[in-house]
């Protein structure tokens, strides 16, 4: 059954109860085993039953039947798809097809993924394909290519997306989103800076601010604090964000703010196999001066509980990270004690991973710290009493419902070690979210006030924006977490 969507492209809907008819001849996508669409020529028809000769296309190296050979194969007649004229022509935006199916996405995707051209069109959605290795394709001369150009007028990319919104910000007096979605790898935290760094460089036109190198500046902190190797990728953001840009009226930036959602803290104190904690537990071990090794007790990665399933990342130098790092706090304006902060938070994790427990030698089916020394220092880098903090993490306090009496239940050694696992995501929970403010406090308005001090959507602060910056551009990226066969927690959070 063919059904028209709002731009005109018919979309195949199969229904059970339909049985369609193919004519000799008649080119086809059907499926294989693996489920893989492959082209053929029907030879014949017996009811549901199809036989078709297998073609060789671009979404096959071989001729793409179930066994490798070119033998007739038969396949069922509703799951087939005919091949509507110029299915198989290359075109930029997909639009231009009369079918838009599965298979001829894949097959147009698939051609201009050979020869590098990664982006594609379906309307005013861009289809993005990661080609995981350098493109030349964000240079200045590309940028200016696309400045005040209509969507279409050249080839796809991201910088027309970003020209595309900001037009019509300022031509319409709206604000406009740029949502980015993918599976974990598809390039989105990517994107996501090319997008920022075209609205930085086309504001810098209309005249500049200090916001604009500041937004660009705050990228590398946030990957490294929120950002870690996964299977399918080496450096994949484990948070959503929404970044939000003021714009003054003339098209200049003129403020910016970050909303951070979900971030993934079960990474603290767990990995899966060849995956890593967060980039920046790493980055300080290999970047570290000898002084702060000496005061935060910082040693090698594979000393520390929570980094030892993968400590390493082929061809990324962590030292070379933690230096980038550093030039970012110098950029943003951060203090020498915050930046100190930040430090006694991130070692004081490391070391309560290392705390270990054993059976309580006083209290029957309780617990207590086998290492003290090492809670010695996590209680000096936390600034907090030693005896409060083994208290703490051996004894759960239970009252009653007025909390008039209270009183310590002891925990066994492996309820100990789940209190010890949740104080670490707490302590790193807090730290990502005063971070993100800390970062919003840099992203001032030309009379200096702070757009990114509240979250909050009252009609005083809508009112405030509106003063200073009437319109935005809102660049989304929040789905990256991927699908697997079998799915733990964080895939479906």
């Amino acid at each position: 059954k063919k059904k028209k969507n709002h731009s005109s492209v018919q979309v195949w809907r199969r229904q059970s109860c339909f049985m369609p008819f193919f004519e000799q001849g008649t080119r086809v996508w059907y499926t294989n085993k693996r489920e893989d669409w492959c082209l053929g020529v029907v030879l014949s028809q017996q009811a549901h039953k199809l036989t078709v000769q297998p073609q060789v296309n671009a979404l096959s190296e071989a001729t793409p039947s179930d066994s490798g050979a070119d033998a007739p194969v038969v396949v069922n007649a509703a799951r087939v798809i005919a091949v509507e004229e110029g299915a198989l022509q290359e075109q930029a935006d997909m639009c231009a097809y009369a079918q838009l199916s599965e298979p001829v996405i894949l097959q147009n995707v698939h051609t201009r993924f050979a020869q590098d051209r990664i982006y594609t069109y379906v309307g005013p959605i861009l289809v993005s394909v990661n080609p995981y290795r350098p493109l030349p394709l964000y240079d200045a001369p590309t940028l200016q290519r696309y400045i005040g150009r209509q969507l279409g007028e050249e080839a796809p990319h991201l910088y027309a997306l970003a020209e595309h919104a900001y037009r019509d910000m300022l031509r319409e007096g709206m604000n406009q989103s740029v949502l980015i979605s993918g599976e974990s790898g598809a390039g989105k935290t990517e994107a996501t800076k090319v997008i920022l760094q075209y609205l930085a460089a086309v504001s810098g036109r209309v005249g500049g601010s200090p916001v604009e190198r500041r937004l660009l500046e705050a990228s590398p902190l946030l990957e490294a604090f929120g950002n870690a190797k996964t299977v399918r990728n080496n450096n994949s953001s484990r948070f959503g964000k929404n970044v939000l840009v003021y714009f003054s009226r003339v098209g200049a930036i003129q403020g910016a703010k970050i909303v951070n959602y979900l971030l993934e803290k079960s990474r603290i104190v767990a990995q899966a196999p060849e995956e890593r904690n967060y980039h920046i537990f790493y980055q300080f071990c290999a970047g570290a001066s000898k002084e702060e090794r000496r005061t935060y007790g910082i040693m090698k990665a594979n000393n520390f509980r929570y980094l030892q399933q993968c400590t390493e990342i082929p061809g990324v130098s962590d030292k070379a990270g933690f230096e980038q790092v550093r030039r970012s706090f110098d950029a943003l304006g951060f203090a020498p004690g915050e930046r100190a902060s930040v430090f006694r938070s991130l070692a004081a994790i490391l070391h309560l991973g290392n705390v270990d427990f054993v059976p309580s030698d006083k209290v029957a089916d309780g617990s207590q710290v086998a290492n003290m020394p090492v809670l010695n220092v996590v209680s000096d880098l936390l600034g907090v009493s030693v005896s409060n903090l083994a208290e703490a993490l051996c004894n759960r306090s239970v009252g009653s419902s007025n909390r008039s009496s209270v009183y310590m239940r002891p925990l066994r050694v492996e309820d100990a070690i789940a209190t010890r696992d949740a104080l670490a995501k707490a302590i790193y929970g807090a730290l990502f979210a005063w971070l993100v403010k800390r970062i919003n406090k840099t992203f001032r308005f030309a009379d200096g006030s702070k757009p990114g001090v509240s979250n909050s959507s009252s009609s005083s602060d809508s009112s405030y924006y509106a003063s200073h910056a009437p319109f935005f551009i809102s660049v989304l990226d929040i789905f990256g977490f991927e699908i697997f066969e079998q799915n733990s927690f964080e895939q479906f959070c």
